[in-house]
């Protein structure tokens, strides 16, 4: 099954996107499922499981602000309220949910080494960070790619998208339907990532919503 592993809604100050219009796209797309992890809330995620329909597998989550950056987790049932790292990993294994670092080429360098262990996955790709430019050996995917190795991670394909255009273009490709399976095949890092670059105007228009919204 082929599932994009961080997608936002409307819930997401920098995104528009609906959540049922969303797994239409999906579906079309020809993805199994789609991870719906919105800023700070879980709405999006609940939304999009409770219209989702029998053939498509919907991961209910948060991108999580914290004191090092952002985090997500995976296969919630509540919403995540510390945003403090530690407190906030505790919360998403508490009920069973798998905590992710994302956005990969250079800000896994941001976490406090001590901390890395209590993630079970990270994002060895996402569609939108690109360095746009040749990687440096310290930030760059091959990087990346020891990292999450070397930490005993699961690698995960996703496409960070806030614009429907965007979805599909970041995957993990996993043995299983169900999110049991799914989640099971994360913890025992049987997965696989592959996509394709979104271009940095996305990010602008993230950026330019996000202005309009706080406004």
């Amino acid at each position: 099954m082929k599932i994009d592993m961080h997608v936002h809604t409307k819930f997401s100050r920098d995104s528009n996107m609906e959540p049922k219009r969303i797994l239409q796209i999906a579906r079309s797309r020809g993805l199994g499922g789609v991870a719906i992890v919105d800023h700070n809330t879980l709405r999006g995620g609940l939304e999009a499981a409770q219209c989702a329909p029998s053939d498509i597998l919907v991961i209910p989550g948060m991108e999580v602000s914290t004191e090092f950056g952002h985090l997500v987790g995976l296969f919630l049932t509540a919403p995540i309220e510390s945003r403090q790292a530690v407190k906030a990993i505790e919360e998403i294994h508490a009920q069973g949910g798998l905590a992710v670092i994302p956005h990969p080429l250079g800000t896994f360098s941001k976490w406090p080494g001590e901390l890395i262990p209590a993630f079970d996955a990270a994002e060895g790709f996402n569609a939108r960070r690109s360095t746009g430019k040749k990687p440096s050996p310290e930030h760059g995917e091959d990087a990346l790619k020891v990292f999450i190795e070397k930490n005993g991670l699961a690698a995960l394909g996703s496409s960070d998208a806030h614009f429907y255009s965007e979805i599909g273009r970041g995957v993990t490709d996993v043995e299983g339907s169900s999110a049991e399976e799914v989640r099971q095949a994360i913890l025992s890092r049987q997965t696989e990532v592959d996509g394709r670059h979104t271009l940095w105007i996305y990010r602008f228009m993230s950026f330019c919503l996000r202005l309009v919204t706080s406004a």
